[in-house]
């Protein structure tokens, strides 16, 4: 089939791609979806309709959210910024042994869960640092705050032997 010439709707740039890759033809995707062809071709000129556009992004191998943010639909992919996953990729960690890396994880998880202990409103200050070296000083500032928490609750000092 020829290259469009047409102008094609932003919200189904991702599907050109798609056809014109060779991954799919547009009878492919009227087949799909249960449509004819020419279904295709107006979505191509006037854009594919809100509730189509998870089947067309599955056929294009992309999540929803995926797909309108290549597409440029104001969405962006929603990623969990300095993971510490990627974090350690980053700096050597699967070349280390297994036994270290078990500890890291452990002790990872030790931190995050204290880190979730803290409050709500503090925890902007208490952001994960992205270098690894960071997180001994990132402990200790979780720590004290904790620790403050504990000796100071409603602006009154508690009891600390309990």
């Amino acid at each position: 089939m020829a290259k469009r010439k047409r102008a094609v709707h932003q919200s189904a740039m991702p599907l050109l791609n798609c056809i014109n890759s060779g991954r799919l033809t547009r009878a492919e995707v009227a087949k799909k979806l249960n449509l004819d062809v020419q279904n295709v071709t107006n979505w191509l000129a006037r854009g594919i309709p809100a509730k189509q556009l998870p089947d067309v992004a599955a056929l294009c191998e992309l999540s929803t959210d995926e797909y309108r943010a290549q597409a440029g639909l104001g969405v962006k992919v929603k990623t969990r910024p300095n993971r510490p996953e990627d974090v350690m990729a980053a700096h050597g960690y699967h070349a280390l042994p297994t036994f270290l890396q078990q500890y890291i994880l452990r002790k990872i998880e030790r931190l995050l869960h204290t880190y979730n202990a803290v409050p709500i409103g503090m925890r902007k200050k208490l952001s994960p640092p992205k270098n690894p070296d960071q997180y001994r000083q990132w402990e200790s500032e979780i720590e004290s705050v904790l620790l403050r928490q504990a000796v100071f609750k409603n602006g009154e000092p508690q009891n600390q032997a309990s």
